[in-house]
């Protein structure tokens, strides 16, 4: 099996590139599928719990919530249990990785596909899922401008703090992760993604070892199945364009906040190249 990850900040792309990428034909897209909850609607518009698709690869209700942690020193130090975010139970990792692995197994033979796109953006639960050896792990380490990201978060919880350091602490937190694997990373920039999609798309294809296919870009003429995930999901005719509100409408004393304390790593993220 093999299993792409996404990891990246939140308000960063990652519901895009997910809906992309589940519309090529050997590939299926499951969203933030750590926190599924039933009540939460499907891309396909039914309420989750009664999507024939997650029902099949979850099981009856109630579904049990598999967001995971590391204590920050075990993180750092890469050792240690992981927990569950809610109840902040010990993980047992056999049973998680079982568990979802069954549900991926599951998921692709529905569709008869070969790669499971996973778009939770949780590092602790690639880490986890890629110490089994059945499994072809790919990470795709997604940045958004932080500026972006920033505005995103603030507009929409309409607080300064934590928002003003969740893309910063966020990167940072996949870049320890980063040092310490040893498969297969891609960097990918999403003004890269939305500004020329299609290229983009037939690198990222060739990346991970599939031809890349057209009807990628048609993605709103194909049903998905994505649990979670940014509002656009549910917009017909969505259009693959920028979303650079921020330039127009972030206060320029935040925009300067937020380059005087982390600009040097928006100016690294903005000079790398995407996909080599």
């Amino acid at each position: 099996m093999k299993a792409v990850f996404i990891l990246s900040c939140g308000h960063s792309g990652s519901t895009l590139l997910d809906i992309l990428l589940d519309s090529h034909s050997s590939v299926v897209g499951v969203g933030e599928m750590h926190g599924a909850k039933p009540n939460r609607p499907c891309t396909c518009g039914r309420r989750a719990g009664d999507c024939e698709v997650w029902r099949d690869a979850l099981g009856a209700e109630p579904w049990q919530r598999r967001e995971i942690y590391r204590p920050k020193l075990s993180y750092l130090l890469g050792r240690g249990p992981y927990f569950y975010s809610i109840g902040k139970k010990p993980v047992d990792d056999a049973e998680f990785t079982g568990a979802t692995m069954r549900a991926y197994a599951q998921l692709l033979k529905r569709f008869n596909a070969s790669i499971i796109v996973d778009s939770s953006k949780e590092v602790e639960r690639a880490e986890l899922i890629a110490r089994d050896p059945n499994v072809e792990v790919i990470i795709i380490h997604l940045v958004r401008d932080g500026r972006g990201t920033t505005w995103s978060y603030i507009r929409k919880y309409k607080k300064l703090i934590p928002y003003l350091f969740m893309w910063f602490l966020s990167n940072v937190k996949i870049e320890i992760f980063k040092r310490r694997f040893k498969r297969r990373i891609l960097f990918l920039r999403y003004e890269d993604l939305a500004d020329n999609p299609e290229a983009t798309l037939r690198k990222l294809c060739e990346k991970i070892g599939i031809p890349f296919e057209p009807a990628m870009l048609e993605f709103d003429k194909k049903e998905h199945h994505q649990i979670e995930g940014n509002r656009m999901r549910f917009v017909p005719g969505h259009a693959i364009h920028r979303d650079d509100k921020w330039r127009h409408d972030m206060p320029l004393w935040l925009r300067a906040l937020f380059t005087l304390c982390f600009g040097w790593l928006n100016a690294f993220y903005a000079h790398k190249e995407s996909l080599v």
